[in-house]
């Protein structure tokens, strides 16, 4: 399960499934069709991602954080000092290697994804649209 941390109102979703899913994704992604029901300050988005993220760690038992963003994954070490559910940093191949290293030195499970199957370019393609930042950090793991 994917939930959507641009979306206005995706709480009572997360509240639902941390009773029955046994791996909850949270990645803070929007596609163009939702542009309706998302927010679209970086603000707002992060706020509402730390919101649900707060949730998953008091209510889940197992959950993987998807995000390559430090001040979300700063977020996400500081609630699991208070709560001990098992989860995983969740990460695109490439993207961000120095951090996923950092943590998984400190000991947190750290999950590689590579696009794949018959939608993988479309989907690259419309990932480095959505968020310019996400190409910023591409060429900076490549350049080191």
């Amino acid at each position: 399960m994917v939930e959507w941390a641009y979306a206005y109102k995706p709480t009572s979703n997360v509240q639902k499934q941390t009773s029955r899913v046994s791996w909850h994704g949270k990645e803070k992604y929007a596609s163009q069709r939702e542009h309706q029901i998302a927010y679209k300050k970086k603000k707002m988005v992060d706020e509402n991602y730390v919101s649900l993220m707060k949730i998953l760690f008091e209510q889940g038992t197992r959950f993987g954080i998807a995000t390559h963003d430090e001040k979300m994954v700063l977020q996400a070490e500081e609630l699991s000092k208070d709560h001990e559910p098992e989860f995983e940093f969740q990460m695109l191949k490439g993207i961000r290697d120095d951090l996923k290293e950092k943590l998984a030195g400190q000991g947190y499970r750290v999950s590689d994804y590579i696009p794949y199957g018959p939608e993988w370019y479309n989907y690259s393609k419309r990932r480095l649209r959505e968020r310019k930042r996400t190409v910023f950090l591409l060429i900076r793991s490549i350049t080191g």
